[in-house]
């Protein structure tokens, strides 16, 4: 499948797979070669790598829809440049996309499920592990509240975050069932008709002094 629970340290991983990550060229970048921006904004990986990548067609600027001549799909058995292309890349310019074609491995979360709580025609209930972001997220795409949610209950169809956890915080988390459901609820909170309690569990004593 596509999780794997190691028992022994209670981690969850998902099995690797391809995801062709797609964004919009952002103002600040403007004017910046494509593997110098992927190497400062995603310093996860080294220069060298955004740059083989980019030779390979795996990184690549697209303007209006279709992918530059110096920025196309190339044979990923060369990572020979186009002549006279800068090693870096084009130079970005705003209207651009780029995209970067990886073979993701994500980082392992705890174990623990995400429990239903309670479903209604509008609203779930669940508790969130902590370490388990609840959308898709930085590294994260498949160890998530909804993805782990969307893989084990279908029955519930998509849901609608209606407010957010942080990462490593555990806890009651309510998801809509549609989009019209979340923006009403979302109202409630903004009006403070409801209210969120945290609770930090902590070992050893404060200092009051």
């Amino acid at each position: 499948g596509d999780y794997r629970v190691d028992e022994a340290l209670r981690l969850r991983y998902c099995a690797p797979y391809d995801f062709d990550f797609v964004c919009g060229v952002k103002a600040r970048w403007a004017g910046r070669r494509l593997c110098d921006l992927f190497a400062s904004e995603f310093p996860m990986r080294p220069k060298e790598y955004y740059v083989k990548a980019h030779a390979m067609g795996r990184l690549r600027v697209e303007a209006n829809g279709r992918a530059r001549a110096n920025g196309g799909e190339r044979d990923a058995s060369t990572t020979t440049r186009a002549p006279g292309e800068h090693e870096d890349g084009p130079t970005l310019a705003g209207g651009n996309r780029v995209r970067h074609f990886i073979h993701r491995h994500e980082p392992p979360v705890l174990a623990d499920e995400v429990r239903v709580l309670t479903v209604t025609d509008d609203v779930v209930s669940v508790c969130k592990p902590a370490t388990v972001p609840v959308h898709p997220t930085g590294q994260y795409r498949r160890n998530t509240v909804l993805a782990l949610l969307a893989a084990s209950r279908r029955d519930l169809g998509r849901l609608f975050p209606v407010h957010r956890l942080d990462k490593n915080v555990s806890g009651l988390l309510l998801l809509a069932r549609s989009s019209e459901a979340a923006n009403e609820m979302r109202k409630k909170m903004e009006a403070r008709e409801m209210r969120k309690e945290y609770v930090a569990r902590v070992r050893g004593a404060f200092n009051n002094g």
